[in-house]
């Protein structure tokens, strides 16, 4: 499955994801696309989130400004930016 017209994180959306606590819900949920099993999961928060096989694809959807935006990652570059921000 190719996910395309997506952003890829940055640095403000990390920012705004990390400023909620990791066990409470999200603004929106988690999706975790895992193409081995072929299922789609809605996680709500960020210590579920970290539970999902490092290949699978994960988009996030977080109001900007003006629109809401939609990233897309795998769960391997999320729990890298956790590590690298002391949260596990």
């Amino acid at each position: 499955m190719k996910v395309s017209g997506l952003r890829h994180t940055c640095k403000e959306y990390y920012d705004s994801v990390f400023c909620v606590a990791d066990n409470i819900r999200q603004i929106s949920p988690f999706i975790v696309i895992d193409e081995k099993e072929n299922t789609i999961q809605a996680v709500q928060n960020i210590t579920n989130l970290l539970l999902a096989p490092d290949d699978c694809i994960v988009c996030h959807a977080w109001p900007g400004k003006w629109r809401t935006d939609v990233f897309t990652f795998t769960a391997l570059e999320f729990k890298n930016e956790c590590k690298k921000r002391g949260r596990i």
